[in-house]
C-alpha cells in the first residue's frame, strides 16, 4: 500500500484530516484507520484519487494475507490447546472446563470468558454466577450521563434500525418530556430509509430537515434550528466501508463534541461482527449504545461481552417495529445479565 498510498500519525482524526486534505487534496480517500498497538495514535494511510483504485485493489491483497494468517494461527493454538489437555490431564483443567462449559451456555464468547473465568469456580449456583456477572459487568461500563447535550445523532450499519430507534427515543422527549424537537436526515442513498424518516417526522415534529449532503447545510441547519433538541439519522455504513465511514463523520465531526453519538447495534449480529463494527465507529468518539432486535433472539451472551469489552453506556433496547412503545429500559448491568437468565439455567 505505501507505493500508492502514504502513511500517517496522528492523536486525533480532526487534526489528521486537516493535514491530510492539506497534503492530498479535498477529495483525498482514507484507505485505513488503525489504532497503534500499545498507544493511542491513530495509524492512517490516505491517498489522492487519482491512486485510490491501486490502493484499493493493493489493500484487498494484504487483507486477504492477513486473514490467511490468522486464520492459520487460530489453527495453530486450537492443536496446541488440544496437546496441552491431553499431556497434562489434571483436576484444574477438567474445573475449568466444566466453568467454561456453564459460562458457554449464556452465550458468551471464548475471549470474555478467557477474561473473566478465573473469576468463578465449579461449586458456584445459577444466583452466584449471576452475581459474579453483574459486578464485572457494572465495573466495566460507563455510568456517566449525556442528557445536557442537545444533538443525538444514530450511527451505525446498514439494517440495524436506525431510523426506528431514532424515532422511539424521540418520542419519549415529545410525547414524554413534552419537547419541541427537529429532525434530520443525512441519508439520500436509501429511498425507502427516506420515506421511513419522512413518516416518523412527520408524527413527531414540524421541523424536518431532509437531503442535507453537505457539513455546510448541516452547520446551517443547526445554527439556524430553534427546537430544544435535534435527532439527526445518518445512512448505514457497512464497517468494511471504510470511505463511506468517513464521510459521515466529515459531516458530523463539526458537532462531535457537542452531540450525543449513538451506535446502534443489531443482537444477533455474530459478536466477531460486532467488535469489527465498534473498531471502525469508534473514530466517531461512541457516547452510547443502542442494541435492537432483541425480540428475534434468546441469546444475549454478544450484549455482554461488547459491553465487557467496550465498557459503553446503554440506556435501551429496541424489541420491535412499533412507534414508540417498542423500546426496553436499561438501568443496571443487572437487567443485561437478567435478560441472559430468563430463558437459559446453566446449571
Amino acid at each position: 500500500m505505501e507505493n500508492q498510498a502514504k502513511k500517517y500519525l496522528f492523536s486525533s482524526m480532526p487534526e489528521a484530516l486537516d493535514v491530510i486534505k492539506s497534503d492530498l487534496g479535498e477529495d483525498a480517500y482514507i484507505i485505513t484507520t488503525n489504532k497503534q498497538k500499545g498507544s493511542d495514535m491513530l495509524e492512517i494511510y490516505a491517498c489522492s484519487p487519482e491512486n485510490m483504485k491501486k490502493a484499493y485493489n493493493k489493500q484487498n491483497s494484504i487483507d486477504r494475507i492477513k486473514m490467511l494468517e490468522n486464520q492459520v494461527n487460530a489453527i495453530f493454538n486450537t492443536i496446541s490447546k488440544m496437546a496441552e489437555s491431553i499431556n497434562n490431564p489434571d483436576t484444574g483443567d477438567i474445573e475449568e472446563d466444566a466453568i467454561v462449559s456453564r459460562l458457554h451456555c449464556l452465550g458468551l464468547d471464548d475471549e470474555t470468558i478467557n477474561d473473566i473465568s478465573s473469576e468463578f469456580d465449579d461449586s458456584m449456583d445459577d444466583e452466584a454466577i449471576k452475581a459474579k456477572l453483574i459486578k464485572l459487568l457494572d465495573n466495566k461500563i460507563s455510568h456517566s450521563e449525556s442528557d445536557d447535550h442537545n444533538i443525538f445523532i444514530f450511527i451505525g450499519p446498514t439494517g440495524v434500525g436506525k431510523t426506528t430507534t431514532l424515532s422511539k427515543i424521540a418520542s419519549e422527549y415529545t410525547l414524554i418530556n413534552n419537547e419541541d424537537i427537529a429532525t434530520v436526515n443525512l441519508d439520500v442513498i436509501r429511498q425507502g430509509a427516506k420515506n421511513q424518516f419522512e413518516k416518523y417526522s412527520n408524527l413527531l415534529t414540524n421541523e424536518m430537515h431532509k437531503n442535507v449532503i453537505y457539513p455546510s447545510q448541516l452547520r446551517r441547519v443547526i445554527k439556524n434550528c430553534g427546537k430544544k433538541r435535534i435527532f439527526i439519522d445518518t445512512s448505514g455504513r457497512s464497517q468494511f466501508d471504510e470511505n463511506g465511514i468517513m464521510e459521515t463523520y466529515k459531516m458530523i465531526e463539526e458537532f462531535r463534541n457537542q452531540s450525543r453519538k449513538i451506535l446502534v447495534l443489531s443482537a444477533v449480529t455474530k459478536y466477531n461482527d460486532l467488535k469489527d463494527i465498534c473498531e471502525k465507529f469508534s473514530t466517531y468518539g461512541i457516547d452510547e449504545v443502542v442494541f435492537t432486535k432483541i425480540d428475534e433472539t434468546s441469546d444475549y451472551g454478544n450484549i455482554y461481552s461488547i459491553l465487557y469489552k467496550y465498557g459503553f453506556r446503554i440506556k435501551n433496547m429496541g424489541c420491535g417495529q412499533e412507534v414508540p412503545k417498542d423500546i426496553k429500559k436499561i438501568s443496571s448491568a443487572e437487567d443485561i445479565v437478567s435478560m441472559m437468565f430468563e430463558k437459559k439455567s446453566v446449571i
